[in-house]
C-alpha cells in the first residue's frame, strides 16, 4: 500500500500580512463565534491583536463558579493574568460541608471574604449560593462597592433575617433589572406577628426598574407576594409553589394587578385553578411539577384545565401565549389520563397565537411519547409538539433556567 505524500506544515501569516487585514475582518470572524466557546479559545491564541475580543466573549457571558476549592487561585489569576475586566459572570459557592472538608482548610464565607472580589467592573451577573450563617450587615456594602453594575442577582439557599434586608441591597443598585431567590430561609420574617409583618410590607421600597423575579422560599412567602403586587415594571415572574389559600389569594391579587404587563410566567405546583385572564400580553407559560395523586386517591391536577381556560379562552383581547410549557410528575404510566386532555387539547388546537407545546414527563418518556402525541393532542394542529423526559435540575426554580426558557 502506497504512502501518502508529506505534507507541509502550515506557516503562519506573517506579521506584514497579518497587519494589512482590516480589524472589522477580525472582529466579524470572532462575534460570528461569540457563542462557540471551544472557537473563541482558538481564537484567543491566533495572535495579540485577537486577545482582547476574544477574552471578552469568553468571560463576559460564561458564569465563572468559584468555591473554597479556587478561591484564592481565582482572586490571583483573574488579576494577574488582565482578565477581570472581562469577568461577567460570577457563581460564588459558600463553605460547603461534605465528607471532604477539613476545618484546616481555607473556606469562601461570604460575611468575610465577599469584600475580597475587587477589580470586577464588567459582572452584570452574580449567585450567591449556600451560606450558613445569617448575613452580615457588610454584605450589602460589599455588593454595591464591588458589583455596583449588576442587572441580575441570585440569592440560593442562603439564610437572611429579612426581606427588607434583600431589598435594600437592591436599591443600592442602579442597573439591576432581574432578581431571584431560591431556597430561601428568611429568619426574622418568621417570628412576625401578621399585624408586624404587615406594617413591614408597607414600608418595603419598590424597585422600579425590575423586570424579571424568581421567587422559591421554604417558608415566608406571604410578605414577599404582598409586595410584588407594587411592582409594576415586571415582564417576567416565576413562583415555585403556590401551597396555601393565602398565597393563593395574595397571588390572584398579583395578577390584577401586574397582569397585564407580563410576558412570561412560571408557576411550581398549586392546589386551584390559578385565574389568567388579565394576563393580556403573556407570550410564555410553564406550569411545573404538575404532581398526579396516587391511584386511588383525589387528583390534585384539575388546576390545569381552568388555569390555561382562562387564558385562552377568552376572546377580546384575543390571546397572545406562543409558548407553553406542561411539566408532568408521573407515577404509573396510566396516571397521565387524569389530566383533562380531552377539554386541553381543542383548547390548544383554537389558540391562534400558540406555536410551541413542550410536555415534559417524569417518567416513562418513551411509552408516554406516543400516547400524548398521537392520542392526547393530536394532529391537526397548529402548533409544534416535544414530549422529552423532565430534568430535576430543570425543575428548580433559578434565574438561569427560567430566563433561558424565555429566550
Amino acid at each position: 500500500m502506497p504512502k501518502p505524500p508529506k505534507t507541509k506544515p502550515l506557516a503562519p501569516l506573517s506579521i506584514d500580512l497579518a497587519a494589512r487585514v482590516p480589524p472589522e475582518l477580525h472582529d466579524y470572524v470572532i462575534d460570528f463565534l461569540h457563542d462557540h466557546r471551544p472557537s473563541m479559545c482558538s481564537c484567543s491564541l491566533v495572535c495579540k491583536a485577537w486577545l482582547s475580543s476574544s477574552r471578552y466573549h469568553l468571560f463576559r457571558n460564561s458564569t465563572l463558579r468559584v468555591t473554597r476549592w479556587n478561591f484564592e487561585k481565582f482572586l490571583h489569576f483573574s488579576s494577574a493574568n488582565g482578565i477581570h475586566e472581562h469577568i461577567g459572570r460570577l457563581d460564588l459557592e459558600s463553605h460547603i460541608i461534605d465528607e471532604v472538608f477539613h476545618h484546616s482548610e481555607p473556606t469562601l464565607q461570604f460575611n468575610n471574604d465577599l469584600k475580597r472580589f475587587v477589580n470586577l467592573p464588567a459582572v452584570h451577573y452574580l449567585r450567591l449560593h449556600y451560606h450558613h450563617d445569617v448575613f452580615a450587615s457588610t454584605i450589602g456594602k460589599a455588593i454595591t462597592e464591588n458589583f455596583g453594575n449588576i442587572k441580575e442577582l441570585e440569592f440560593s439557599s442562603v439564610h437572611i433575617d429579612s426581606f427588607g434586608t434583600i431589598l435594600e441591597i437592591c436599591q443600592t443598585l442602579p442597573s439591576l433589572r432581574r432578581l431571584a431567590l431560591c431556597g430561601l430561609l428568611l429568619i426574622g420574617d418568621e417570628e412576625d406577628s401578621r399585624e408586624v409583618l404587615m406594617a413591614k410590607v408597607a414600608a418595603y421600597p419598590n424597585l422600579p426598574n425590575l423586570t424579571d423575579f424568581v421567587f422559591e422560599a421554604h417558608r415566608g412567602n406571604e410578605n414577599v407576594l404582598r409586595w410584588l403586587s407594587a411592582q409594576r415594571g415586571l415582564r417576567l415572574l416565576a413562583i415555585s409553589r403556590l401551597a396555601t389559600r393565602a398565597e393563593r389569594s395574595v397571588f390572584a391579587e398579583i395578577i390584577k394587578a401586574v397582569g397585564p404587563q407580563l410576558t412570561h410566567l412560571f408557576l411550581g405546583p398549586t392546589n386551584a385553578a390559578v385565574d389568567l385572564i388579565t394576563a393580556t400580553n403573556l407570550q410564555t407559560l410553564e406550569l411545573r411539577n404538575i404532581t398526579i395523586a396516587a391511584p386511588g386517591t383525589e387528583s390534585v391536577v384539575n388546576y390545569v384545565f381552568p388555569t390555561l381556560s382562562s387564558l385562552l379562552g377568552r376572546r377580546a383581547p384575543p390571546a397572545t401565549l406562543r409558548t407553553l410549557v406542561l411539566n408532568i410528575n408521573v407515577e404509573f404510566q396510566t396516571d397521565i389520563d387524569t389530566i383533562q386532555w380531552d377539554e386541553i387539547a381543542p383548547l390548544l388546537a383554537s389558540a391562534d397565537s400558540l406555536r410551541r407545546v413542550d410536555v415534559g414527563v417524569s417518567r416513562h418518556k418513551k411509552s408516554l411519547q406516543g400516547v400524548i402525541c398521537d392520542q392526547k393532542l393530536p394532529a391537526p394542529r397548529p402548533y409544534s409538539i416535544r414530549v422529552s423526559d423532565s430534568d430535576p435540575k430543570r425543575n428548580r426554580f433559578s434565574l438561569v433556567n427560567c430566563s433561558s426558557t424565555s429566550a
